[in-house]
């Protein structure tokens, strides 16, 4: 070791051991007596020490070489896993197929290998190209949906598998019932009334412009805009189902049915109301041998919306038929007609 020296008062400096501690390493250094002054010790040096720390500390991938993050011992990412998985498993020779099968899948693979030849046990229902004949019903499929088909339709298991849209595990109770939904009500609540929550698009409405296209877009295509709060399904007489809005509509459907009258649901018919908007009226029941249109309504409605039903016939030049309670059967509605 060379002589060093204070660069202040030029006295010799004397070697202090372990001056600090450093990651497991003790450091020694050069103090000098007079001025009390520390200096680095060339032959055990931090700065080269920690310089060199990082390189010495790093550990590399098994697979690609590279570096490694803290949280990760061997592999720096998956990729590299399924990499070094896929090279270094346990694999043997398929008999049929010469393919190199992982010691886990073999037996399964062996079972279904054909050497290479798309053959399925349905391959006797198969009647155009890639459609296949159910068995059962004689319906058609691709390939991919016969199989599910035959175990949903023609099976006790598929046939007992309940589907259908999930209910909501909150439909049907209240405040006052179920604790829960309380709970859920306060917080939201309170989260509205501390700011927590916004209601963003709270009295925020259309543009006259943008409720004026609205308007078109529906007459164009028809929308319907009245519907109950009740449905009545009614199966026709061709075994189609409709959904009928009152218990007055399923009468006269009914007794039509039974006296064999061909009946449609017709059409909206536009009218224009008091302020000269332009609006829609559904009538029941069109019947097409006699021309009419059928409506059943209560003895409250019937005043209501009277007026309504004269601009109907004036506009339209149609007939339209009220139906009160005691007229509800065909019998009657010849009579009116």
């Amino acid at each position: 070791m060379t002589e060093q020296r204070c660069k202040t008062c030029n006295t010799k400096l004397v070697v202090k051991e372990r001056m600090f501690h450093w990651r497991g390493k003790d450091f020694s250094g050069l103090v000098c007596e007079p001025c009390n002054a520390l200096y680095d010790n060339p032959e055990d040096s931090f700065e080269d020490y920690v310089k060199t720390f990082d390189q010495r500390m790093m550990h590399k991938c098994i697979q690609c070489g590279g570096p490694l993050s803290k949280n990760r011992k061997k592999i720096c990412s998956n990729r590299c896993a399924f990499r070094y998985a896929a090279a270094n498993r346990k694999s043997r020779d398929c008999p049929k197929c010469d393919r190199k099968i992982s010691v886990n899948n073999f037996e399964r693979h062996v079972k279904s290998c054909s050497n290479n030849e798309d053959v399925t046990p349905f391959d006797c229902l198969k009647q155009k190209k890639d459609k296949y004949e159910c068995p059962f019903c004689y319906k058609l499929f691709k390939k991919g949906g016969i199989l599910a088909h035959i175990w949903r339709k023609h099976t006790k298991a598929g046939q007992d598998l309940k589907s259908g849209p999930k209910v909501a595990w909150n439909k049907g109770l209240t405040k006052d019932t179920d604790m829960r939904v309380r709970k859920s009500g306060e917080t939201t609540k309170l989260g509205y009334s501390s700011g927590r929550l916004k209601a963003y698009n709270k009295g925020k409405k259309h543009k006259p412009e943008t409720i004026s296209l609205l308007k078109e877009l529906a007459k164009t295509r028809e929308f319907k805009t009245h519907f109950s709060r009740k449905s009545y399904p009614y199966t026709c007489t061709d075994g189609s189902t409709i959904n009928l809005q009152s218990s007055f509509e399923v009468k006269v459907a009914q007794s039509l049915d039974q006296n064999n009258v061909h009946w449609e649901r017709p059409k909206p018919l536009t009218w224009t109301d008091e302020k000269g908007k332009k609006r829609k009226y559904y009538a029941d029941f069109y019947l097409p041998g006699l021309d009419v249109y059928l409506d059943p309504k209560n003895d409250y409605l019937i005043k209501v919306d009277a007026f309504k039903i004269a601009q109907v016939e004036k506009e339209n030049q149609v007939c339209v038929i009220i139906l009160n309670s005691e007229q509800l059967y065909w019998d009657a509605i010849v009579k009116i007609s």
